[in-house]
């Protein structure tokens, strides 16, 4: 698995992985999906792309502000049961103590 920083290429990626997942709770609490909103929310320098044998497997917002925040992780349907959100998890954590922070907020 491979990690590396979002790039303006990814902005299609990142919002279709994020509205498949996240279409049926947008639906029912919103009253549906607003790619405005997502435009308007994307924060290109705390979002990471996770990559899988040179495919795209997902994606993660990680935060440094105060404290270290994950604030959204998503896993391509294909990687689900593989392990990735787990090793995520796990980049974050060893992220926030490189970085001086004993916890992860999530």
């Amino acid at each position: 698995m491979k990690i590396r920083q979002y790039t303006e290429e990814d902005y299609q990626y990142t919002h279709d992985l994020h509205r498949e997942n996240m279409i049926y709770f947008v639906d029912k609490c919103w009253g549906g999906w607003n790619s405005d909103v997502y435009h308007r929310d994307v924060c290109p320098e705390d979002t990471w792309i996770v990559e899988y044998n040179g495919c795209l497997a997902g994606f993660f917002v990680l935060t440094f502000k105060e404290r270290e925040h994950l604030t959204n992780i998503q896993i391509s349907s294909s990687f689900h049961n593989k392990g990735s959100g787990t090793k995520v998890l796990r980049y974050c954590e060893l992220e926030s103590q490189k970085r001086g922070f004993d916890t992860l907020y999530l």
